[in-house]
């Protein structure tokens, strides 16, 4: 028989068959609690989706930690400073 899942894996599976379409798009979102719509999204965001399942809202986490610690991010992104729309979905 098969071992029941931790929480958080469940909570991503419970997601299968709802995001259909892969979409990488810069994307407003509100903060916290933003996400794109359900049905697209990128493999970051089954992980935020599920997390918050949990009550965890990773997009607020590392929005909060990017504020405290912003110079030692990497600067791939030519960013001045941090973005609740997208810095969580990289």
């Amino acid at each position: 028989p098969e071992e029941p899942s931790p929480q958080i894996v469940q909570s991503a599976r419970n997601q299968i068959g709802k995001t259909l379409r892969y979409d990488p798009a810069y994307t407003k979102l509100t903060y916290p609690m933003g996400d794109v719509p359900m049905e697209k999204g990128v493999c970051t965001d089954v992980v935020i989706r599920a997390l918050r399942e949990q009550n965890i809202d990773l997009q607020e986490l590392v929005h909060q930690d990017m504020s405290r610690n912003f110079s030692v991010y990497p600067k791939r992104w030519g960013l001045k400073q941090p973005d609740t729309n997208i810095d969580h979905r990289r």
